[in-house]
């Protein structure tokens, strides 16, 4: 008896961590939307984010690419001789900003390439710093 008593409480404990329903709100697909770039790449986008196409140009220097973020931000500035990145004066405390693009900037030619760009499973390492820190913060 104590068996099955025992076979009884552990099959409601795991029924209870799978955390398993047929809800909608349950399966992934409906928590993310697929973004599929002209440039023929693709990311499944969580809900509440945004994808905003841009173009930025200063001088000699140009980019075209999506951003991707969190909360609502205003297309990013290319700042000759520097990468292209959401300001830190409109990142919120509490936002991220991915921006996917390609540019042309002859103050950045100089610049050489990793030798091998990081490459799929990412570590938490490769994120450890930003170069634009959210808060209006430099």
């Amino acid at each position: 008896m104590r068996f099955f008593v025992a076979f009884i409480v552990v099959s409601i404990v795991m029924t209870a961590c799978t955390g398993a329903s047929d809800e909608p709100d349950s399966e992934p697909s409906r928590r993310t939307h697929p973004y599929v770039d002209p440039a023929g790449w693709s990311a499944q986008i969580p809900a509440g984010w945004t994808v905003e196409p841009f173009k930025s140009s200063k001088g000699d220097a140009s980019a075209v690419g999506v951003q991707i973020a969190n909360v609502h931000l205003p297309d990013p500035v290319i700042e000759p001789g520097l990468p292209i990145q959401a300001s830190s004066r409109v990142v919120p405390p509490h936002g991220v900003s991915l921006i996917i693009s390609t540019d042309f900037d002859r103050a950045q030619n100089a610049v050489i390439p990793p030798a091998s760009p990081p490459r799929p499973p990412l570590s938490l390492d490769d994120f450890a710093q930003g170069s634009a820190t959210g808060g209006g913060r430099p």
